[in-house]
């Protein structure tokens, strides 16, 4: 897969384009959490759920828990697992990722809790480390929901196909999280053409933040050459349709994509009339002004005729 400069250059700004970062809604949140359960299922994680029996030790040392439910995965011969445990003043095991899985954990004695585990290493996952910790009952019960119909979405494309179909009209911003991991590493083959159709779909879903939109975007125009010619033609038509929005987040998206696969493939008739290319100079102009996109996206400022 090549690196898309472009693209890239939108996604890994971490925020919403157009404005300063924000503290994560609930939907932000939620899509997050889909996105890590969904990760972790596709990197073969155990799930379970369970009471923390001792007090919180000091950073480094394990957590203990007593199991009381298997969520997914093979079960382990013992009900009592010991979870590694790290606090964010020390990061006594290393760049602070396992005191970020901790953060807003509930650490008192007989706390239920849903671990999210890694059984071995790959996707970056590590075995016998947690991914994800929550005593949070809401996230608890999404986990346990994912862990459930997950495996049931990824037996079948038509399933994914109608669950896709329903983030537009039965927001669930965590399933859209699992589904985008699942669609980014597949179990089950999909024909590209009807994988990138899944995709499109995802992005200005209700169920999707805005600021994640640019994600998918790069992982369509990354497979842009795998496309049959004519998923080519609907993918350029549909960046065409996005980059003539009224949003500027929208309309940026799309032409960034119209401009990296124009760098490659010169056969591609990008087609946005004169008006509309001016009035994305403008909103291009404000955004990097505001710090929210790079200023050295070369396929787009060559598009945009931007110096």
């Amino acid at each position: 897969m090549r690196l898309l400069t472009t693209l890239i250059g939108l996604a890994v700004l971490g925020h919403p384009i157009g404005t300063a970062a924000q503290t994560a809604s609930q939907s932000d949140s939620e899509y997050d959490l889909g996105v890590r359960a969904g990760f972790c299922i596709q990197a073969m994680c155990q799930v379970f759920h369970g009471v923390l029996t001792t007090a919180v030790p000091g950073s480094g040392a394990p957590v203990t828990v007593k199991i009381d439910k298997w969520l997914l995965g093979t079960p382990s011969a013992s009900e009592i697992v010991e979870v590694p445990y790290e606090d964010f003043p020390d990061h006594n095991l290393g760049d602070g990722r396992l005191a970020s899985v901790w953060e807003n954990v509930n650490t008192a004695p007989g706390t239920s809790v849903t671990v999210v585990y890694g059984l071995k290493k790959g996707l970056g996952v590590l075995p016998k480390m947690p991914v994800i910790v929550t005593s949070n009952e809401r996230e608890m019960d999404i986990i346990r929901t994912l862990t459930e119909e997950g495996p049931r979405l990824e037996g079948s494309p038509e399933l994914i196909s109608e669950a896709v179909t329903s983030l537009s009209t039965t927001p669930n911003p965590a399933l859209a999280g699992y589904i985008y991991m699942y669609l980014k590493f597949p179990k089950t083959s999909i024909p590209t053409d009807q994988w990138a159709d899944l995709f499109w779909q995802l992005i200005q879903n209700p169920s999707v933040p805005a600021d994640r939109w640019d994600e998918i975007a790069v992982w369509l125009v990354s497979c842009y050459d795998n496309l049959s010619s004519a998923g080519r033609s609907t993918l350029i038509s549909r960046l065409r349709g996005l980059g003539q929005q009224g949003d500027a987040l929208a309309a940026t998206i799309g032409v960034a994509g119209l401009a990296e696969i124009a760098s490659h493939d010169a056969s591609v008739e990008v087609r946005i009339s004169p008006a509309t290319l001016a009035k994305l100079r403008s909103s291009y102009a404000a955004l990097v002004s505001s710090g929210s996109i790079h200023s050295n996206l070369v396929p787009l400022k060559a598009l945009l005729g931007v110096r």
